[in-house]
């Protein structure tokens, strides 16, 4: 018996999502991660909001999602964090 394969080789983009997080236009926190299967450091997918620099308080935050290459900005969210 043989058997046939359907199996499709698909190109599936990598992204990279960027969180930069400030208090009075001074910046407490900045990360950067990444989406795609050779990712060096798959466990910063998930961004914790700590840094030594922020010591409390709200920060004014932003969220960018770009492809690997940089441009364009896919995606975009703007938050409050912390209180």
């Amino acid at each position: 018996m043989v058997r046939e394969s359907n199996a499709r080789r698909v190109n599936v983009p990598a992204f990279r999502p960027t969180l930069l997080c400030s208090q009075n236009g001074v910046d407490v926190y900045r990360a950067t991660g990444g989406f795609y299967q050779s990712y060096p450091s798959p466990w910063t997918t998930h961004m914790q909001l700590y840094s030594t620099a922020w010591q409390g308080g709200a920060a004014a935050c932003t969220a960018t999602l770009t492809p690997v290459g940089g441009s364009p900005i896919l995606a975009t969210l703007k938050f409050t964090a912390g209180a």
